[in-house]
């Protein structure tokens, strides 16, 4: 596996990686995006099929953070916006604070 830390993207560079969380496709969204030509992971592939049924979201957010990857979750389709800080750590919902 590869890593993209540096945060700046350069028009030549590759397209970015991306993580397809559990809650999504496992088989359909991750072929359609290989179908053209990006580079997908999913946490069954990462993790094991059994494992990725367990692995708490902020273990593999955290990984996808230190290797650069994009993140595709089920979060986008609930109701926000919401701000989060990934830390090595931790995940901290910044803005709107909780209650």
């Amino acid at each position: 596996m590869k890593s993209r830390r540096s945060s700046g993207r350069q028009r030549d560079e590759d397209p970015p990686e991306f993580l397809i969380d559990r809650s999504l496709s496992q088989v359909s969204l991750p072929a359609a995006l290989r179908e053209v030509g990006l580079t997908v992971r999913t946490l069954a592939e990462l993790y094991g099929e059994v494992r990725a049924q367990a692995v708490e979201d902020t273990e593999w957010i955290v990984l996808a953070a230190e290797m650069g990857w994009v993140v595709q979750d089920q979060a986008a389709r609930k109701p926000g916006p919401y701000v989060y800080g990934v830390y090595r750590d931790r995940i901290t919902r910044l803005w709107p604070k909780h209650g």
